[in-house]
């Protein structure tokens, strides 16, 4: 299903209108309980986000079909297009993009076909390559940050360890990094990466 223009302005309009109220007044029980609600909204944005940072990569790369999407769209890579579009770092944009790596589409294992249909006979939708941090993700249980430095960590040491190996290793570190901030999932990916060199 693609995600329609207008479907994120009506998100958008609805929180805009949220951010205009005063918080001031808020007791500090409700003041805690929305930042906590703020919080989990603003790591399911930065799952939308990036899930089309990884989609705008993988169109950037070299032998992308149709071409080198952001060298097209007049930037040097996927990271300076991202953080021109939103303003922020390319560093952050290469975070998003690793985040979104999480929902980039597996590939298909020897044997397997590309044409998986669902129960109703239609194409189903193409499995993420981690579906442990996508639904993290998408469930607002992981930060930008923290399913980015998964994925990458993943990534480092998918083709030194067997496929069951690293399915455990990404549930266990999703499920640690839940209740971490950014620089301990840092430490956390970086010994788990260590131990499966």
């Amino acid at each position: 299903m693609v995600i329609e223009t207008t479907e994120i302005e009506r998100v958008s309009d609805a929180v805009r209108e949220l951010a205009r109220r005063d918080v001031s007044g808020a007791s500090k029980g409700e003041l805690l309980e929305a930042h906590e609600a703020v919080a989990r909204l603003e790591r399911v944005v930065g799952a939308l986000a990036s899930r089309f940072a990884g989609e705008i990569a993988r169109r950037s790369g070299p032998d992308a079909p149709g071409g080198d999407l952001a060298r097209g769209e007049g930037f040097g890579n996927a990271g300076k297009m991202i953080s021109k579009v939103r303003g922020g770092t390319v560093p952050g944009a290469r975070r998003s993009i690793d985040a979104g790596g999480a929902f980039v589409p597996k590939p298909p294992a020897m044997g397997e076909g590309a044409d998986a249909l669902d129960l109703s006979g239609a194409a189903a939708p193409p499995a993420p390559k981690y579906p442990v941090v996508a639904e993290a993700s998408l469930a607002g249980d992981l930060s930008v940050d923290a399913a980015g430095l998964i994925v990458s960590g993943l990534n480092s040491v998918e083709d030194k360890v067997a496929a069951a190996d690293l399915q455990e290793t990404e549930r266990r570190l999703v499920a640690k990094a839940k209740t971490l901030a950014a620089h301990e999932v840092r430490k956390m990916v970086a010994r788990a990466v260590a131990r499966a060199d």
